[in-house]
């Protein structure tokens, strides 16, 4: 079995790691201000397709939406082009990968943050991967 690790991007990286951001921009919270502590060393890959669409993460903030409808209307971007190609291609590198593959965003948990759907839904997609939330 192969795992597929997920992370914040602000913890430390290990030797090991493939770190894949899968943020739609390495902002402050403002959305306009870089974020200097998200520097080109912190990641290795970024797949800005996995991210949500700005519209559903506004949403989210401004409590329009329950966690479940966050997650189901995040689902469905994803099952969408070109979403779904690069997910593909996520899996692929997943599997081939000999390093310890990592999603990457700034919540400091899982439990509120899209990379935690992300992760169960390639694991749905390929059986073979398990899901880690370091």
């Amino acid at each position: 079995m192969t795992s597929l690790f997920t992370q914040s991007i602000y913890a430390p990286s290990s030797p090991d790691s493939l770190r894949i951001s899968v943020m739609s921009r390495h902002t402050l919270p403002n959305g306009i201000v870089p974020d200097p502590l998200i520097t080109l060393d912190s990641y290795h890959l970024w797949l800005q397709d996995l991210a949500p669409p700005d519209r559903l993460v506004g949403a989210w903030y401004r409590r329009e939406l329950l966690q479940e409808q966050f997650t189901a209307a995040y689902l469905a971007h994803l099952r969408q082009d070109p979403q779904k190609r690069t997910l593909d291609l996520l899996i692929e590198l997943v599997l081939r990968t000999s390093r310890k593959p990592t999603l990457l965003c700034v919540e400091p948990t899982n439990q509120f943050c899209h990379r935690r759907p992300l992760a169960e839904y390639c694991r749905q997609l390929e059986p073979r991967l398990q899901v880690v939330h370091l």
